[in-house]
């Protein structure tokens, strides 16, 4: 490749993150046909979801977090299950994340437990959220999954982890090589917003990889790039910012229909750090040509793509009425506190959810 080459993909870099018109996937697909590395980086070919010969002990961190004693004795069941069989439950999730059906629930085409054939599909997705389902102590109600969210969120976040680690090993089928990162506070609409942008929603199917989280901390999030670049791969990271007002409606409506909770102070730390965490990541990829930013505006009636610099404007810590984290948390805290009393004035809030966002007081 030469310097014309080099300078002419940094220029298209540096445009998308002014926010000119250049979609992202071009961008990437663009420096996946300048880039020196073989499709698919230095990884091996075909790594089944099962890991044979994986050369060290999966383990499920333990947390500090405290627990009531039902939700103790799901975490130490569900902890100590995906530790007796890791191989089982991600081969579990990507069949449920394959398996496809019409509206009335015909099968259309059945799932793969295989990571290299789910690949050949499309994109892999690796959501936290998702993996939640696995487990029954979780998913048997509305009422079990408001309490028992906080009990599997060890076993599935190293679950994510797991996978993330193995498909990097696996030489892309698609020969995309792309690992696309979404970002933003809990309870932002990022599947919604990034599906009602035509760039955005293209970088969506065109990843070999998609990784949905909110990237809440600098150091786990840069890390998770580097094991990408490591790997050979380009990085894409799509940050979907909503204002936490909007959010907290959100947030409470989804877990009244579903059950779903993010506890308070979970939600404001998502929020308070995912984007600062976007801007320093900004900053310290800005001269590297394999590391691409999009930032999605999704605080009026229509997402919009916007200059990722645009995020210093949005910063909470910037933001005369907070003093400090721990006043934007108490508001937030007042918000969702605010918006249960709507919720339980009209007769849908279960106890079980309304006591689940208080988990971490």
């Amino acid at each position: 490749m030469g310097q014309s080459d080099v300078s002419y993909r940094a220029g298209i870099l540096s445009g998308l993150r002014r926010g000119v018109s250049t979609g992202l996937v071009g961008v990437l697909l663009l420096c996946a046909g300048c880039s020196t590395l073989p499709p698919g980086g230095p990884a091996a070919t075909g790594a089944p979801a099962a890991g044979r010969d994986v050369p060290y002990t999966f383990e499920v961190p333990r947390r500090s977090t405290p627990f009531t004693p039902a939700q103790e004795v799901v975490r130490q069941q569900a902890t100590s299950a995906v530790e007796a069989d890791i191989d089982g439950y991600l081969a579990r999730y990507l069949e449920s994340t394959t398996t496809r059906r019409d509206a009335a629930g015909r099968l259309q085409a059945p799932g793969t437990c295989d990571i290299v054939a789910a690949m050949h599909r499309g994109p892999l997705l690796i959501s936290a959220d998702e993996m939640r389902d696995l487990f029954p102590q979780y998913a048997e109600s509305a009422a079990t999954r408001s309490q028992h969210a906080v009990s599997v969120h060890e076993a599935v976040t190293a679950m994510a982890a797991e996978l993330y680690r193995r498909a990097l090993l696996v030489r892309d089928p698609r020969d995309i090589n792309i690992v696309l990162f979404t970002a933003g506070g809990v309870a932002s609409g990022k599947t919604t917003a990034i599906e009602s942008l035509a760039d955005a929603r293209d970088a969506n199917q065109h990843a070999q990889i998609i990784y949905d989280g909110t990237m809440g901390s600098l150091e786990r999030s840069r890390e998770k790039i580097r094991k990408a670049m490591d790997a050979g791969k380009l990085v894409g990271v799509v940050y979907v910012y909503t204002p936490i007002e909007r959010s907290v409606v959100w947030l409470v409506e989804r877990a009244v229909e579903t059950g779903r909770v993010v506890p308070a102070e979970a939600t404001a730390d998502s929020h308070w750090h995912a984007q600062q965490t976007f801007l320093s990541l900004v900053d310290e990829f800005a001269g590297d040509a394999s590391v691409s930013f999009l930032l999605i505006d999704n605080s009026g009636e229509r997402a919009q793509r916007v200059p990722p610099q645009t995020m210093h404007d949005w910063l909470y810590a910037d933001d005369s009425r907070f003093v400090d984290e721990d006043a934007f948390t108490r508001y937030t805290k007042t918000l969702i506190r605010e918006q249960l009393q709507r919720m339980n004035a009209s007769g849908r809030l279960l106890p079980e959810t309304e006591q689940a966002f208080d988990a971490d007081e």
